[in-house]
C-alpha cells in the first residue's frame, strides 16, 4: 500500500497569507496567529503567520514558513515575506478617494530562470 504524502502549500500561496497577515494588521491593529487562504481548487487552507510588525501607521511586515508537504522543494522551511503599505489614491488623505492597490514582486520574484515557459528566461511571467 503506497503510503499518502503530506500536502504543503506553493511559494506563491505563501506569499498571499503573508500579505494578507499584514493587511490585516494595518486595517485591525491586531496580529493574527493564521489567515485563511481559498486556493484555486475553491478549498480554503490555514496557514500560520511566522512573524508580523506594524513599521508605520499605514505599513507592515508579515512573514509565513513555506510548507511543502513531501514535495522536495527547494524553498520548503523558506521565509516568505510581505511588505504591505496602504496609501490613499491622490492627494485627499481622508480616505474618501478609493484605495490604491500595487502589488509588486521583490528582486528575483516572478522572474523566469528555465526554459519551459511561454516566454524566456530573464522575463517575468
Amino acid at each position: 500500500m503506497k503510503k499518502k504524502l503530506r500536502t504543503g502549500f506553493t511559494t506563491g500561496t505563501a506569499a498571499a497569507a503573508a500579505t494578507k497577515g499584514a493587511l490585516r494588521l494595518i486595517l485591525d491593529g491586531k496580529e493574527s496567529p493564521r489567515v485563511r487562504i481559498r486556493l484555486l481548487t475553491g478549498d480554503d487552507i490555514y496557514i500560520p503567520i511566522h512573524h508580523c510588525r506594524l513599521e508605520k501607521q499605514d505599513s507592515a511586515i508579515c512573514t509565513v514558513i513555506k510548507d511543502a508537504g513531501d514535495d522536495p522543494d527547494v524553498t520548503h522551511k523558506a521565509e516568505i515575506g510581505a511588505r504591505v503599505s496602504i496609501k490613499v489614491a491622490g492627494d485627499n488623505q481622508s480616505g474618501s478617494q478609493p484605495l490604491e492597490i500595487v502589488i509588486s514582486g521583490g528582486e528575483g520574484v516572478g522572474r523566469v530562470t528555465k526554459p519551459g515557459l511561454e516566454v524566456p528566461p530573464g522575463h517575468r511571467r
